[in-house]
């Protein structure tokens, strides 16, 4: 925007503890998720954006990916091109893969549920639900772009894959068959939304930016 950095302060949004308890977890699972499916992947998105589609359709083109054959994704958010992306998921053949749920006030039970956590969005500042995602332990594998490394490091917080299909694709297998690395990177990132990411400090710091002592 052409203004001087030293005049701008970039606050971040932040996260709270996330409590979720069993039961709604399982009821999730046994409403939206399909006895078939081996794993499960977690996207949370509002469908107003050309960008976020652009996003989501790769994912769906992952999914193509004979090794994900087995794979189903549950899809929390709404909008008004929605239907463009239902109507491309019946396209490819793909609506016994997808559950979408609309709207959802808390998506929590979500963020436990799935084995991995996509965000593939190419629209975003710093992304609620990606922290959301950080915060509740999800593993998680995204683009690597620059809005997204602001809250993650490739191999160490996530996985960060190219903005294609077969990058997508490889990234979320390498996530559901290694439970070790998923678990690893889980924990990192939730350790580092609950240091860097958490209301009580992103508070702190907002309060700073207009000279307000705490």
């Amino acid at each position: 925007m052409g203004l001087p950095r030293d005049l701008v302060d970039v606050v971040p949004p932040g996260t709270e503890e996330q409590v979720v308890s069993p039961e709604a977890v399982n009821t999730l699972r046994e409403i939206s998720i399909e006895a078939g499916w081996s794993r499960t992947i977690g996207v949370v998105s509002k469908f107003e954006w050309p960008e976020k589609v652009r996003g989501f359709r790769l994912l769906l083109q992952a999914l193509r990916d004979p090794r994900l054959s087995e794979v189903g994704v549950v899809v929390a958010g709404g909008g008004s091109l929605l239907p463009a992306v239902q109507e491309e998921v019946l396209r490819l053949g793909l609506e016994r893969r997808i559950r979408f749920l609309g709207d959802v006030a808390d998506p929590r039970a979500l963020y436990t549920a799935c084995h991995v956590y996509c965000h593939s969005s190419f629209q975003e500042g710093l992304s609620l639900a990606l922290l959301e995602a950080m915060r509740a332990g999800a593993p998680i594998v995204s683009l690597k772009l620059p809005f997204v490394q602001e809250a993650l490091q490739d191999r160490t917080h996530a996985l960060l894959v190219e903005p294609t299909p077969a990058a997508l694709a490889d990234g979320i297998n390498l996530l559901l068959s290694d439970q070790t690395l998923a678990s690893t990177l889980a924990k990192h990132a939730r350790d580092r939304a609950c240091t860097e990411f958490d209301w009580n400090g992103i508070a702190g710091r907002f309060l700073s930016s207009y000279g307000v002592e705490r």
